[in-house]
């Protein structure tokens, strides 16, 4: 069969396709190469767009269709043409977590650099799926290991709010910064703490975050896991130095001791695990030699707490460590 002919059979094709309402971003949609190839044979615009617009390629990715992705690469459809709220062909292979589409998109420069509205490039995405291997592959095509989202938080902090250790561990290889804060003040160790994610806690003990960071707006990572209950959180943080008697005052004003407790920068952990009844977490605080009589705002030690909590176990724990039984608090 001639050329002319072959272009007049596939011309005939997409012509039939188009009158039965079927666009490049359908067939792509539905995985069909053959639709795909006829409609860029005939002419059809390869970086046409619909539904807030979402292109051919975008889609294509989306579905998880490898074999069309490349077909409309080859075709030299545009690599970072973003639909609706910023997010490019590349951004939603690393949200859906397919790892093929990723390397392909990569190998043909498509950029890492392009964030959505909300400021998250394709390595915040991934990481925050944990989408390790794609993580890697955006790391080895220099992919900002520390770029910061609108909120503030980097590829690391997204890792571990949600417990991906693997993608955190690939983070940390690649020199990510293990004390950025987010914007409300929450460093990737207190965020892995307040969440119960020990084996991330320990990854990041053993790559030196700092294990007391704290401010005005956050507790120390060790009162977060103290007022949890996360026993073996508790016991990781003492191992690596925590510090678990804050230093006490009791020269400061009340107001100032009331805003120090609700903080919990000053509240000592033992004093939270007692009032919430944690008893693991007393006896780990208890072998890392926490202060069995630590006061806390108006004067309420470990076992006032306890007591006054109805802990009754957990007040043995106390007296048994030789707690003081006749310490009055600020009222007597």
């Amino acid at each position: 069969m001639s050329g002319s002919l072959l272009a007049a059979v596939a011309q005939r094709w997409a012509d039939v396709l188009r009158q039965s309402n079927v666009t490049l971003v359908h067939a792509a949609r539905l995985g069909r190469s053959d639709l795909v190839q006829a409609l860029i044979a005939a002419g059809e615009d390869v970086n046409q767009s619909q539904q807030r617009g979402a292109t051919p390629l975008w889609t294509a990715a989306q579905e998880g269709h490898a074999s069309i992705v490349a077909i409309l690469i080859r075709a030299g459809a545009a690599l970072d043409q973003a639909k609706a709220g910023g997010i490019t062909p590349l951004g939603i292979a690393c949200w859906t977590g397919n790892a093929p589409i990723c390397s392909m998109l990569l190998a043909a420069s498509a950029s890492t650099s392009l964030a959505k509205a909300n400021g998250q490039r394709p390595l915040h995405t991934a990481s925050s799926k944990g989408h390790s291997e794609i993580v890697s592959m955006l790391l080895a095509a220099h992919a900002a290991v520390d770029h910061f989202a609108k909120d503030g938080s980097t590829p690391l902090y997204a890792a571990c709010t949600n417990g991906h250790s693997e993608a955190a561990a690939a983070l940390i290889r690649h020199g990510a910064a293990l004390d950025e804060t987010a914007n409300n003040g929450a460093s990737p160790l207190l965020i892995a703490c307040n969440s119960g994610h020990a084996q991330l806690v320990g990854l990041l003990l053993e790559a030196g975050a700092a294990v007391d960071h704290a401010n005005a707006d956050v507790v120390p990572p060790l009162y977060a896991a103290s007022q949890k209950g996360y026993s073996a959180i508790v016991s990781l943080l003492c191992k690596a130095g925590a510090t678990v008697d804050p230093p006490s005052d009791d020269r400061r004003d009340l107001a100032q001791r009331a805003a120090d407790q609700l903080s919990g920068t000053r509240m000592a952990p033992l004093v939270i695990a007692c009032q919430e009844g944690h008893a693991s977490t007393v006896t780990v605080l208890l072998e890392a030699s926490a202060w069995v009589d630590q006061r806390a705002a108006e004067g309420f030690t470990p076992l006032l707490v306890a007591c006054a909590s109805g802990h009754a176990s957990i007040a043995a724990l106390l007296i048994d460590a030789a707690a003081s039984v006749d310490l009055t608090d600020s009222s007597g």
